[in-house]
């Protein structure tokens, strides 16, 4: 029998897509150990503190109206984390952001009118395990 890495790993290559756990609850432990949030935990985290989130990359958006900034979404097994990618953030992290489907991303936490944001200033990828779970991002332009 497959182990669940394997069965999520042979679902994504296939569809797109999984009926079994979300692929971030595999690494949620080690994650949770080294002090990275879940997206859940940024609503009860205070603003203007330094965090670190981790996700799966289900959103690349660059508009030409954005002056340069690209808007990441990322998802993990408790919701969605928006990050603001600042221009020169982007050119000094140009193949994490835009290469790999999973992403830890620092940054600063941003609260206004219910919107919550994670400005990132430092982008590292994410392997979810050693099967090749990956899960291809909607980016658009």
């Amino acid at each position: 029998p497959m182990t669940v890495s394997e069965q999520l790993a042979a679902d994504f290559r296939t569809k797109d897509l999984s009926t079994g756990p979300h692929p971030m609850s595999l690494v949620r432990e080690r994650l949770k150990k080294a002090g990275i949030l879940t997206a859940a935990d940024l609503k009860t985290t205070p603003k203007n503190r330094v965090v670190k989130v981790a996700g799966v990359v289900t959103i690349r958006q660059r508009p030409m109206t954005a002056k340069g900034f690209m808007f990441i979404t990322l998802e993990d097994e408790t919701g969605f984390a928006n990050i603001v990618v600042k221009p020169q953030m982007l050119d000094r992290f140009r193949k994490e952001i835009v290469f790999y489907s999973g992403l830890i991303v620092t940054g600063l936490l941003e609260k206004s009118d219910g919107v919550i944001n994670v400005i990132g200033h430092h982008f590292v990828p994410l392997e979810i395990d050693d099967k090749d779970i990956t899960i291809r991002s909607r980016d658009f332009r």
